[in-house]
């Protein structure tokens, strides 16, 4: 169990977006099935909500989920409780198998445009904040405005870039993001000299840098392997997502 050592989870917690705005490939569906898992195992209640319209974290965390789907709630078909499912998943550590429970609305398929449904939902997630202990939604890379305008709905947003990008997502993420962001820089190597002018950009423009270093167990991450992943992950990868968690529930 990595996390009930040093997290309390006295009260409820406010919405938390991953994202990285326009640049895929960084690992943030990863980092949010992931952490979402975690929590799971540490007996809080966690939603995660997946606005990817490939599956992002439903696939690593569902493989393939029924309807009802996030995007059947934006259609106006079904309500946030209608598509609001409860899993559970077995996570094996050192030859023990542990039940991780948590939340989750999946999305399969194309979005409507965020019209007035997505005021609904975030209405109504914020009915849910006394019975929930983390409301997390993962963003896919997204060009449109309206994506933009819903991440920044959100109390907390946990910025996620790589070494290659860090650069232009920060200067992007200055521009465009409102409100309290958590800057990651994932897949960090400590050789690499791209890695470590990325902390130092994103340490100038925000104070703090999440480094979350590159773990083979996390790059080969899917359904099949998810079960294995935290107890296979490097200590300074537990770590870092320990403090990450900390971080967010604040």
């Amino acid at each position: 169990m990595i996390l009930n050592p040093c997290i309390s989870f006295s009260e409820p917690k406010m919405i938390s977006a991953f994202t990285s705005l326009s640049k895929g490939g960084t690992g943030k569906s990863t980092l949010a099935s992931v952490i979402t898992l975690s929590l799971g195992l540490a007996d809080t209640r966690v939603l995660l909500i997946d606005f990817g319209e490939e599956g992002s974290s439903s696939r690593i965390m569902l493989r393939n989920p029924s309807p009802p789907y996030l995007r059947n709630i934006l259609e106006g078909t079904y309500t946030l409780i209608d598509a609001i499912g409860l899993y559970s998943l077995s996570v094996f550590f050192k030859k023990k198998s542990l039940k991780s429970e948590f939340y989750m609305i999946p999305n399969i398929g194309s979005l409507p445009i965020l019209n007035s449904n997505f005021n609904y939902l975030i209405v109504e997630l914020a009915k849910l904040q006394d019975y929930l202990d983390f409301i997390l939604i993962d963003y896919p890379a997204f060009q449109d405005y309206a994506f933009l305008t819903a991440v920044n709905s959100s109390d907390k947003i946990i910025l996620v870039t790589e070494p290659n990008s860090a650069k232009a997502v920060v200067s992007l993420a200055k521009k465009n993001l409102k409100g309290e962001v958590i800057p990651v820089l994932n897949k960090y190597v400590k050789a690499s000299s791209f890695s470590k002018t990325a902390y130092d950009v994103i340490i100038s423009e925000y104070g703090e840098c999440f480094v979350v270093p590159f773990d083979p167990a996390l790059a080969l991450i899917n359904y099949r392997t998810l079960p294995y992943v935290l107890g296979n992950i490097k200590k300074e990868t537990q770590n870092a997502l320990i403090n990450l968690i900390a971080r967010i529930s604040e």
